[in-house]
């Protein structure tokens, strides 16, 4: 891909990180343009569109792996954003190292808050592991205002469900990279991804409802 490409890819910022020798699945070739229209374009922007939930009831239940495996593979933002969704959505917990790796790796910018929400809606230890793992290192890169602040409300948000408390452990980090940043305000995040949560267990339950 040329430098035009890898910018409408996501690939804003190319930065070195101890991530980078993990292999996923990656292909630079054309979606199909049914793929793109069927299932990239309602999803990238997010699940809180108004129209969402009326596409979803239509589609989700032909959402099978070999789509999600498809979505996450392509070297776009926008495709792994909606593979990212339809996973979490349909509960296929098998894609938590994949996405967790996509999640760790951060090679394009923007998908990293729909990987942060499809880790804590699957909930399970690897993905937590993967939160962690990412919180770790990248709070530690003050350089890089990548996903940070959907990191931490992720596990702000499994603390609650778990009654952990591993947010605890990353505070002392968080300030110290929040330094100079206006904007970051943790509470706000944590407040916002809640209510995507929120958004996201309203959508599964309308569905299931419906009987797909």
């Amino acid at each position: 891909m040329d430098e035009l490409q890898l910018h409408v890819a996501g690939a804003t910022i190319r930065h070195l990180n101890p991530f980078s020798v993990i292999e996923v699945p990656t292909s630079e070739e054309r979606l199909p343009n049914e793929i793109v229209e069927r299932w990239v374009r309602p999803l990238y922007f997010g699940l809180q569109r108004e129209d969402v939930d009326t596409f979803l009831l239509s589609n989700l239940s032909a959402a099978d792996d070999q789509l999600v495996d498809l979505l996450l593979t392509h070297f776009d933002w926008r495709p792994r954003t909606a593979g990212a969704y339809l996973a979490a959505l349909n509960g296929r917990k098998q894609f938590t190292e994949r996405i967790g790796h996509l999640l760790l790796r951060s090679d394009v910018c923007y998908a990293g808050s729909a990987y942060c929400l499809a880790l804590a809606a699957f909930n399970n230890p690897k993905g937590c592991d993967f939160l962690d793992q990412y919180l770790s290192y990248y709070l530690g890169r003050s350089d890089l205002w990548f996903d940070q602040g959907d990191a931490m409300a992720a596990v702000a948000y499994l603390d609650k469900l778990n009654g952990s408390n591993k947010l605890g452990q990353f505070l002392p980090q968080w300030e110290v990279f929040v330094t100079g940043k206006s904007g970051w305000n943790l509470q706000d995040s944590v407040t916002r991804f809640d209510g995507k949560m929120q958004h996201f267990h309203s959508l599964q339950r309308g569905i299931w409802s419906e009987g797909r």
